[in-house]
């Protein structure tokens, strides 16, 4: 079974890393990160629509909204990883540090105490993603609407590249 999820997942993750990679420089963070917030949207839709709809979530259907969601993350977090980093450009490695350590500690505590209490039904879990995919588009919103700046990309994405020279 873990494969059934694991697979589909990183795949979708892997699909959005390439994509974001080929669209630096070519396409604005604001746009790479809206597209991926709409792919996370998608996937929201339609688990809470095929968990309302099924009295047993089935495979391989009932992980496809997971590649969505995988693939929107893979849009969204280099712009939001950046744009925090912007925040504080005179001390990056600890805005890094603290940015993980934050993930670290949110994600334990959503494996250990949220989803306990979710993972009863199929339909608790896909409203639970949802509420967590809402609440993250809200606050991109708020942070373009109030952070003065937004991330963007290099117009010459190529001269970011390593090189040997390096």
């Amino acid at each position: 079974q873990f494969g059934w999820f694991f697979a589909p997942t990183i795949g979708g993750m892997i699909l959005g890393a390439w994509v974001s990679g080929r669209s630096a420089g070519k396409v604005t963070g604001v746009k790479l990160a809206n597209a991926g917030f709409f792919f996370c949207g998608l996937s929201a839709v339609l688990n809470i629509g095929y968990n309302w709809l099924v009295p047993q979530p089935e495979l391989p259907i009932a992980v496809l909204p997971t590649v969505f969601s995988a693939f929107g993350i893979a849009l969204v977090f280099p712009i939001l990883t950046l744009a925090i980093l912007d925040l504080y450009p005179n001390v990056r490695g600890s805005a890094s540090s603290m940015q993980a350590f934050i993930g670290l500690l949110s994600n334990s505590l959503i494996a250990g105490v949220l989803s306990p209490m979710l993972s009863d039904k199929p339909l608790k879990l896909a409203c639970g993603a949802a509420a967590f995919t809402v609440v993250a588009w809200l606050m991109w919103r708020w942070y373009l609407a109030h952070a003065g700046r937004v991330p963007e990309g290099s117009t010459d994405a190529a001269a970011l590249e390593p090189t040997s020279e390096m």
